[in-house]
């Protein structure tokens, strides 16, 4: 075979390989979220199945949590615990969550996402001047379709 020939197949092959694990190299979709009393926002509610980065930023003066649950149940209507939070194993499948997420700062987490119907929310429960603060049940959640 001559080098031409060789080098062609070479080629082939790389290519071959390169894009049949280009799914392993591809990018994430980045979701932004802001957490604020008695609210979160988030710039997407729908992604495609694969990487996704949530990069998450407390505008409040709380302290909230990301936490991202798969579930069929309505966004808004997850049933609340005794103490006025979810059941986050009863609720779905807990995905992933990043915690402590102190006031004016921000983390992020990247996690591979099946396609379903997922919950982003904020399930921290206090107390704050002698009245329970339910994060969840206050607003602090938005629904994410993954297709």
């Amino acid at each position: 075979m001559s080098i031409n020939k060789k080098n062609i197949i070479g080629s082939i092959l790389f290519t071959l390989i390169v894009s049949m694990h280009a799914s392993a190299f591809a990018e994430a979709t980045t979701v932004n979220i802001m957490l604020q009393e008695w609210r979160m926002m988030s710039d997407k509610a729908r992604v495609p199945a694969g990487k996704v980065k949530f990069s998450v930023q407390n505008r409040g003066q709380e302290v909230h949590e990301l936490v991202l649950l798969k579930t069929n149940m309505a966004y808004d209507s997850i049933p609340l615990r005794k103490d006025g939070g979810i059941d986050e194993k009863n609720a779905g499948v807990l995905v992933d969550e990043l915690e402590d997420i102190t006031s004016k700062s921000g983390k992020s987490m990247t996690v591979t996402l099946a396609p379903g119907n997922y919950v982003l929310l904020c399930n921290m429960v206090e107390m704050e001047d002698g009245k329970l603060e339910e994060h969840y049940a206050m607003g602090m959640r938005v629904p994410l379709v993954v297709e």
